[in-house]
């Protein structure tokens, strides 16, 4: 298992944050922490054909020609970064519960222009069954599909081969020591924070909530999955659950390990304290 406290420091190297952003889990609210502690040395990218099809060469090129950025973030890195001899990589995913996501998928696309994307378009002529059932189709975009399968597994975006995709997003998950939750953003936070100090000292991960479309604190995420379910037909509840059973599998690892991190962390309940009177919302 990866040591998530042992030092990685490595001399002549540019420490770089890469910020692997899912659609709909948290990304735009930390994409605004990363800006307002890097500035101008923050870049969220959008030239996503020519980092799907260049990957990490295209990446390393970019940081090669961009001599000052040290936080990049992007919808489409779709692969596990590798350290060179240039550049230390710090990957960030994070993980949100599968089924509660997908009301916020659905509600954020219907709000979006229909030309914008398929997805827009369909969110506003089907109501969320029929936009639920057309979503678990194959010919589909994966977007609550085991999305977080497809995106862990580094393998690319298509989501064929997804027993395969899994095996390794399992290997990753352990081997990548930033992996957030998204509803333990705070805790998260703090985790966060003791790992990258070491290489960014003054980083201040406190931040504004920005786009969010679920701001209901009364349930918590298994109810407001429950409760999702008991919106849709019967036979799309369990073809839901099988079409998203390995992210089930990857939020239930995730938030173990994201316990096991937070147990070694010395006086932890007192920087989460500390961290919510510096939080900004």
């Amino acid at each position: 298992m990866f040591n998530f406290f042992k030092k990685q420091t490595v001399s002549g190297k540019r420490d770089v944050i890469l910020h692997s952003h899912i659609f709909k889990n948290a990304g735009t609210t930390f994409d605004h922490t990363l800006e307002k502690n890097f500035a101008k040395n923050f870049v969220d990218h959008r030239e996503d054909r020519d980092l799907v099809e260049g990957k990490q060469d295209y990446l390393n090129s970019f940081l090669d020609k961009n001599s000052t950025i040290n936080a990049f973030s992007s919808h489409s890195i779709h692969f596990k970064a590798q350290n060179n001899e240039r550049y230390n990589f710090h990957q960030i995913y994070f993980l949100r519960h599968p089924i509660e996501r997908i009301k916020s998928v659905y509600t954020f696309e219907r709000q979006q222009p229909a030309e914008i994307s398929l997805g827009a378009k369909m969110a506003k002529e089907l109501d969320m069954n029929e936009y639920i059932r057309w979503r678990m189709r194959d010919d589909v975009a994966a977007t609550i599909r085991n999305c977080h399968t497809v995106f862990l597994s580094g393998l690319g975006p298509n989501p064929n081969k997804i027993d395969e995709k899994y095996k390794v997003a399992k290997k990753n998950i352990f081997e990548i020591p930033l992996i957030g939750i998204v509803d333990r953003y705070d805790e998260s936070m703090v985790v966060f924070e003791e790992y990258l100090r070491e290489h960014f000292p003054n980083i201040d991960l406190s931040y504004v909530r920005k786009n969010v479309t679920d701001t209901s604190k009364e349930l918590s995420v298994d109810e407001k999955s429950d409760k999702l379910l008991q919106q849709i037909d019967e036979d799309l509840q369990q073809l839901v659950l099988e079409k998203n059973a390995y992210d089930l599998e990857l939020y239930k690892l995730g938030n173990d390990l994201l316990d096991e991190k937070i147990a070694r962390i010395e006086n932890f309940e007192s920087k989460l304290n500390n961290f919510k009177k510096r939080r900004l919302d």
